[in-house]
């Protein structure tokens, strides 16, 4: 009895250096990811394997993960961090079930966030780290805005289109002679008619039911672009253009998207051609509030891809007074749509139609000095306000 004390002391001395050695390397962690696209809300599963392939057992096991910002732990209110802890015996498999929620717009990229799994002996005297890569990045879709005013302006808006779509007259589709009146195209005018009849005539055709819209969301809230971004502004325009292509893709409208946003997958894109709403959701998923140009230079860029007869709808929040004049000559040609907030930084804007919805987003400008692209070519950004703008 005398001597039991002391085997129990070198027990305790000698057990976490044994333990640590016996256990090292023999711990194996997978990581896989359920999903790669999700709602505002919605959960997604991390599933996490550990398998502990040593003869001595782990008796505290405890993992950590750090979210990105467009994912929370919890459904109901932002939580950056996930914990959980348990035990493993010797030979044994246990799985960590882990649920975190959509949160924000955006592409939430985990390649860069580690699981991080600590174990020790009992003691807290000898304790391992395991580290796993998640290989994963999750999208999160706008928001799904339902019963709200910027929902019934969009609607109504599409209404709008609808109506332009059954004024606007396809040429391939004759339907008589008639006289000339005031305010009709000179390139309807029937020479042919006119010359035996002596007095002008125009050309008369049915109405278009095949009219497609063309969709420009623009990134750009400051000038020059690449000075600064609004975050929440941005995700609230891209929440405005779901609901407006959702009611088009229900009414069978071709869409036609463009926007000078960067996407991570093609950084220079700006021109994506004719896309349903789901693709647009996508799209807009991933996008960075950042620009890759002005909407100047963009928008000439989609007036020659866009079929010349589509209105054109613009998201935004910002334009120049030069900006402004493009618009309201182009607007002479073509049927021209603004979606914007209502305390939007918009120029006068003759003959060009607006939309207006309310913003509760922070206004507060950022710096996009921060944006810059790794080494893989993925682009990554930090935040910072700007000041003195």
């Amino acid at each position: 009895m005398l001597y039991f004390p002391l085997i129990l002391a070198l027990v305790v001395w000698f057990w976490p250096a044994i333990w640590f050695r016996v256990v090292h390397s023999r711990i194996e962690v997978d990581v896989t990811l359920a999903k790669n696209a999700l709602e505002i809300g919605e959960p997604v599963l991390i599933h996490v394997r550990v398998l502990n392939r040593s003869w001595l057992p782990c008796p505290n096991v405890s993992l950590s993960l750090e979210l990105p910002v467009g994912l929370s732990a919890e459904a109901n209110r932002k939580v950056y961090g996930i914990t959980r802890s348990t035990f493993l015996l010797m030979r044994q498999e246990v799985t960590f079930d882990v649920h975190c929620y959509g949160w924000s717009r955006g592409l939430q990229d985990l390649h860069h966030r580690e699981v991080v799994l600590r174990l020790n002996e009992g003691f807290g005297l000898k304790e391992l780290f395991v580290r796993r890569e998640i290989h994963g990045a999750v999208i999160v879709f706008p928001e799904r805005l339902s019963g709200s005013q910027s929902t019934q302006a969009m609607r109504d808006l599409n209404g709008e289109i609808e109506r332009v779509r059954w004024l606007l007259p396809d040429e391939v589709l004759l339907r008589g002679i008639r006289s000339y009146a005031p305010g009709d195209a000179f390139k309807h005018i029937a020479w042919q008619a006119s010359a035996r009849t002596g007095s002008w005539m125009t050309k008369q055709f049915s109405s278009s039911t095949d009219i497609s819209v063309g969709i420009i969301l623009d990134g750009q809230f400051i000038s020059p672009h690449w000075l600064g971004t609004k975050t929440e502004l941005f995700d609230e325009l891209c929440a405005v253009l779901r609901v407006f292509t959702e009611e088009n893709e229900r009414d069978r409208v071709p869409m036609y998207f463009a926007s000078n946003a960067i996407h991570p997958g093609s950084s220079k894109k700006q021109w994506y051609g004719r896309q349903h709403a789901g693709a647009i959701k996508y799209i807009t998923g991933a996008m960075l509030p950042y620009t890759n140009g002005d909407f100047e230079g963009m928008f000439k860029q989609c007036l020659a891809y866009m079929p010349k007869d589509a209105p054109l709808v613009i998201f935004t929040a910002f334009l120049t007074e030069a900006q402004g004049s493009l618009l309201a000559r182009v607007a002479k040609e073509r049927h021209l749509y603004v979606v914007a907030p209502a305390n939007a930084t918009l120029p006068a804007l003759g003959g060009v139609q607006r939309s207006l919805f309310t913003s509760h987003s922070d206004d507060t400008l950022r710096s996009a000095a921060g944006a810059a692209i790794s080494p893989n070519g993925e682009w990554f950004h930090q935040q910072r306000e700007v000041t003195g703008v």
